[in-house]
């Protein structure tokens, strides 16, 4: 049987705009995917960079803090310590029966100067707190709070510790420092508790209590002591930061962060 010219020529036209339908759906997929990809890429771009200029405000924010400690403990500590001895060594040139004694507690008081003054040179070195691991650097801060008198610190660490990458680590030693700076300097408080754990899956954990006066909860109170800006941080770690305080009550930090980031 033959087919006529009209119906070749209509099969022909038919799978010539099949074929134009196939080629024109496949470039428009392509068209989307590549402008997927692209806006893909712009936006881990962009949270590439605000991750980098949050780490770099981070270095920057915890010399800062670490340079503002070591002037204080240089006054409150060293230097009082320095002036006792100062004061003892004028005793012992108007009093000699008592200056054997008088040498030995001036000896003490220098000896344990110079022992914080290289505590304070080691604090100087720029990457000395990233070298810390978390549980290093809690007890870096329980120590200087009671070296200082603030207040009681309590570190609880109820798994083995996972290394976190550095980077992360130092927006994280941020964020913990400036739970610290916010209980110093506003809550009124005598303890510090704190909890870390680590769940099957490397999850970390951290609970950040204090018995201190609390504050209700309300966004501007948030905002003004600076918890929107920890919030901002924890999120760059694909984290959490929750937030659970009332007046007279203290306050309680609850900290995560998934194990795919640790």
């Amino acid at each position: 049987m033959q087919v006529s010219a009209t119906n070749i020529i209509l099969i022909v036209s038919l799978i010539t705009t099949m074929t134009l339908i196939v080629v024109g759906f496949l470039l428009a997929y392509v068209a989307i995917y590549n402008k997927r990809k692209k806006k893909h890429i712009e936006e881990k771009d962009k949270m590439q960079l605000a991750f980098s200029a949050q780490l770099l405000q981070s270095q920057l924010e915890i010399q800062e803090q670490t340079f503002q400690n070591i002037s204080e403990e240089i006054h409150d500590h060293v230097g009082q310590l320095l002036s006792l001895a100062s004061i003892q060594l004028q005793m012992v040139l108007h009093n000699q029966e008592q200056s054997e004694v008088t040498l030995n507690e001036i000896k003490e008081n220098v000896d344990t100067s110079l022992a914080d003054l290289r505590s304070l040179a080691k604090n100087l070195n720029g990457g000395y707190l990233q070298q810390l691991s978390l549980t290093a650097f809690l007890q870096h801060m329980q120590k200087q709070l009671g070296r200082n008198n603030y207040m009681q610190c309590q570190v609880e660490i109820q798994a083995e510790e996972q290394a976190l990458p550095v980077q992360h680590k130092i927006i994280l030693f941020r964020i913990l420092q400036e739970c610290f700076q916010n209980v110093m300097k506003h809550a009124q408080a005598t303890l510090i508790e704190i909890r870390v754990t680590y769940d099957e899956v490397k999850a970390l954990t951290i609970n950040f209590k204090d018995n201190g006066k609390g504050f209700i909860t309300a966004p501007d109170t948030i905002k003004g002591l600076g918890l929107q800006n920890m919030q901002h941080r924890i999120a760059l770690l694909q984290g959490t930061l929750h937030i659970e305080s009332e007046p007279s009550k203290g306050t309680l930090i609850h900290l995560n962060i998934p194990h795919h980031e640790c």
